[in-house]
């Protein structure tokens, strides 16, 4: 499972993208800087389709952050409204699905200031630091929503599997009713074939008698037939 999902940290004010893999730790996080300089975080979700991260995706917000996933029509984008991140005060996320290639990219980007764009009275020193525990606390959650999707891609394939096992089950229910059936076939042919081996004997017995009875006939004919001369 592990192996199989891979999470991209997207820095867009800086240009600075960075890959690792849910084996990696510590040693592949950026700098506080770097980290601290962008408002979106990226996952990468190998061999997933859209329908099924975004269903994942609103069952995981609702129940991880609280959070109803929606369409606002003004600004044309996908909102959490009021997500519940640990260690964050609960935020408006904007997430975006997009395919790539056999792959999905998923991202979410937070409203507010970036360290080009700071609002009055913040340093960049603080929304820096602000900043950065907040994509630490995003990249863990998405970590942690990677999972979720692979365990929904290995439930479906449960579910076909056991839908191919059952109709498997099914075709040996229907074999075994054809064998029953073609063995009483054979049962009641054989008892046919008995009945009529001894109606053959029975038969048999029936014609010399028969013949018999011709012989003893022809033989009284004949004495009748004398008396007339």
């Amino acid at each position: 499972m592990k192996k199989a999902i891979f999470l991209i940290l997207v820095l867009l004010a800086t240009n600075y993208t960075t890959v690792f893999s849910q084996d990696t730790r510590s040693a592949d996080i950026p700098s506080d800087y770097e980290i601290a300089s962008s408002n979106t975080v990226a996952l990468t979700l190998r061999n997933a389709d859209e329908k099924l991260v975004k269903k994942v995706w609103a069952d995981y917000a609702k129940k991880n952050l609280r959070s109803k996933v929606m369409y606002d029509r003004k600004t044309k984008q996908n909102i959490a409204e009021n997500a519940q991140m640990k260690h964050s005060d609960p935020v408006n996320l904007v997430y975006d699905v997009r395919p790539v290639g056999n792959d999905m990219s998923f991202s979410i980007t937070f409203p507010g200031a970036s360290s080009t764009n700071l609002p009055n009275g913040m340093t960049a020193k603080s929304a820096g630091s602000d900043n950065y525990q907040r994509n630490r606390a995003a990249r863990e959650m998405l970590e942690d929503f990677a999972r979720e999707v692979e365990r929904e891609k290995i439930r479906i394939d449960l579910e076909a599997q056991e839908k191919q096992l059952k109709r498997y089950e099914s075709d040996f229910e229907g074999l075994k009713k054809d064998n029953a059936r073609y063995r009483k076939d054979i049962e009641e042919a054989e008892e046919k074939i008995r009945k009529s081996k001894e109606s053959i004997i029975q038969n048999e017995k029936d014609q010399e008698a028969a013949q018999k009875l011709i012989q003893d006939q022809k033989r009284v004919v004949e004495e009748v037939r004398k008396k007339m001369n």
